[in-house]
């Protein structure tokens, strides 16, 4: 029962994280053509998440594999493979969730920022400049 709960909740969590950075990125988007070019090293934390959760398989409680548990792209992936294999502290497990909930947060903010530099220049592929600024301003 722990198993699928932890399942649940950290799914829950990784798939809010994704999808509040793809929709972030999105937002900066004009054309359809530009969405790879967007999306592609999204995926990158994504793969490196998977492959760090397959290390946590064969060694659970090494020090690697607890520190990636409270990484936020990667924790959703890490800490469920080693809820599975292995028992996880509970204080790891409320400590991963709690920073998984507060950076999808954060990156609600930033995507909502985003967003609305996207939407002012609808028509027109905004500059670094620009993004930085409405990312960084109040």
């Amino acid at each position: 029962l722990g198993t699928v709960i932890g399942f649940l909740v950290f799914f829950a969590l990784g798939f809010l994280q994704m999808s509040v950075i793809f929709a972030g990125a999105g937002s900066l988007v004009n054309r359809t053509e530009d969405l790879g070019a967007v999306s592609g090293p999204l995926f990158l934390p994504v793969i490196v998440a998977f492959m760090v959760a397959i290390m946590a398989l064969s060694s659970p409680d090494a020090p690697f594999a607890v520190v990636c548990s409270f990484v936020p792209v990667l924790s959703p992936f890490v800490i469920f493979a080693r809820i599975a294999v292995s028992t996880v502290p509970a204080a790891q497990i409320l400590g991963a969730a709690l920073v998984d909930i507060a950076c999808v947060l954060f990156f609600a903010i930033v995507g909502g920022r985003l967003y609305r530099v996207g939407m002012l220049l609808y028509g027109r592929a905004p500059a670094w400049r620009q993004i930085v600024r409405a990312v960084l301003a109040r």
